[in-house]
């Protein structure tokens, strides 16, 4: 399953019902995620074609998220990180948890074994 982005579909229709209500920054590191959201969305292809095909770049805003590279978008320590406490940050479950962060949800693939975690801040940090 690791291999054939069985977890693909959730975490896109995850996504896409949180789009809607707050943004969502989403990592593309190991995979071509756009592409997915793309298909199961049935974004139609005249409409992107008309977009200019945008590709998965760095910071890219697309459907209501935004695209890293970064597989941590959170950054990849325990301590506090500072951002905007209604985005939804989605990265790889090798991800550490931020001390003022929550697991809203985690994806896994078919065997069982975790492939994204869903995160929110629940504070910022203290100064």
């Amino acid at each position: 399953p690791w291999h054939r982005s069985a977890a693909a579909p959730e975490v896109v229709f995850d996504i896409e019902r949180l789009s809607k209500t707050v943004p969502v920054v989403m990592t593309t590191s190991g995979n071509n995620n756009l592409i997915f959201h793309l298909f199961y969305r049935k974004f139609d292809p005249a409409e992107f074609q008309k977009m200019g095909s945008p590709k998965e770049t760095e910071n890219l805003v697309f459907l209501g998220m935004k695209l890293t590279g970064n597989p941590c978008p959170m950054g990849d320590t325990i301590g506090q990180i500072d951002g905007d406490l209604s985005t939804i940050f989605v990265s790889e479950s090798k991800c550490k948890q931020p001390k003022n962060a929550e697991i809203v949800k985690t994806i896994y693939y078919p065997d069982g074994s975790p492939v994204f975690t869903l995160m929110r801040l629940t504070s910022l940090p203290i100064q």
